[in-house]
């Protein structure tokens, strides 16, 4: 990670298929390379578990139509993928829909993502952690967070969210730890949640401006 060399500064780009050949392979790391193109169009693991993919610019590589939209289909295995600090300003559900299905894991923390499609999260049906911490979402107002998720951690830390639609969380019924620190709530209503309250059992709503009756 933190490579100083670019990886579109070499002619040729860079051909990533040894990760193929290392078929004991768990964790990888490509944090900070500033990949952006001329990469090989997609990676494939069998054995590949945890991938830190952050600090690079998935944002331009997305917008090359369909040419990296299968970028990480091919880690089989993979249950673990950090996404954060790539300039994302968009999450298109067909992106999501092209992540392995094995995932259970998924960091997209520090993006500038104003939207997120919660409907989209049924494309991901294993998912139990997603950290969406230091973006620029301003409310929960878009529909909720799907029947069925298995998601157990959210994390929605340091955005600028001041208004969550009444019974947002409430067909979360795995959700256990909701991180809600450093927004623009002025309150926090039972009706987020719905009956599933009782089974959350960490909430943080630090430094917001609650008003307190």
């Amino acid at each position: 990670s933190y490579n100083s060399q670019p990886f579109t500064m070499q002619g040729v780009g860079h051909n990533l298929s040894f990760v193929a050949q290392l078929p004991a392979l768990r964790y990888l790391s490509l944090a900070h390379n500033d990949i952006h193109s001329r990469v090989s169009q997609q990676l494939c693991s069998a054995s590949l578990c945890a991938l830190d993919f952050s600090g690079n610019d998935l944002s331009r590589m997305w917008a090359e139509g369909d040419l990296y939209l299968r970028f990480f289909q091919g880690l089989r295995s993979l249950v673990w993928l950090d996404l954060s600090q790539n300039h994302l300003h968009t999450l298109l559900p067909r992106a999501l829909d092209n992540l392995p299905k094995s995932l259970k894991h998924l960091h997209l923390r520090d993006n500038n993502l104003a939207f997120f499609n919660w409907s989209s999260l049924t494309l991901l049906p294993k998912l139990e952690t997603l950290d969406l911490a230091g973006n620029q979402l301003k409310a929960l107002s878009n529909g909720s967070l799907p029947s069925g998720t298995q998601l157990r951690r959210l994390d929605l830390s340091g955005n600028s969210i001041g208004f969550v639609n009444p019974g947002f969380f409430a067909l979360a019924k795995q959700l256990e730890e909701l991180n809600l620190s450093a927004n623009a709530l002025k309150t926090v209503e039972p009706s987020w949640f719905g009956s599933m309250v009782g089974n959350l059992k960490v909430l943080d709503v630090s430094a917001n401006p609650l008003h307190c009756a």
